[in-house]
């Protein structure tokens, strides 16, 4: 069996993957759900501020959805929105680009307040990540694929 041949996904399996990201987006979201405003709006417990100061060693993206506004409206309107996007993912409504605005989202608010994220988070941010690489495939179609996304997925639960 060749090398490469290891790396390959069956695409029924391709399909259960973004389901199951979008489970547990849900799950994610629903259990920050009750406190997303004391960490994302302006009363937060490390207001924007003090964050710059905090990380002006470390190394960020320049841009944050979440940095954009101090508002708790803002924050909710950027939940809701996962929540929309990850029930795409669980109904396979453009699966790879609601993974893709999900990572975003989630780059993004982990750039905001780091202090906030979980040992997950990261898994969870970069299975999105790969996920969005990963082809969709039509259903009832059982084959194998083999690209980016797969050989990343794959050495990453190595």
């Amino acid at each position: 069996m060749p090398l490469l041949d290891r790396f390959r996904i069956d695409t029924r399996s391709v399909r259960l993957f973004g389901v199951s990201l979008g489970l547990a987006v849900l799950y994610d979201r629903f259990l920050a759900w009750p406190s997303h405003c004391d960490f994302f709006s302006k009363d937060a417990l490390i207001p924007m501020t003090s964050l710059e100061q905090m990380t002006m060693l470390q190394p960020s993206i320049p841009w944050s959805l979440h940095k954009l506004s101090d508002d708790c409206i803002w924050s909710t309107k950027l939940f809701v929105t996962q929540l929309f996007l990850a029930g795409c993912l669980i109904c396979s409504v453009f699966p790879r680009i609601s993974s893709f605005a999900l990572w975003v989202i989630y780059r993004s608010e982990l750039e905001r307040m780091p202090l906030a994220s979980c040992g997950g988070d990261p898994l969870l941010k970069i299975s999105l990540l790969w996920f969005t690489f990963l082809p969709s495939s039509k259903v009832g179609h059982p084959e194998s694929l083999l690209n980016v996304g797969a050989i990343g997925l794959r050495i990453q639960v190595l």
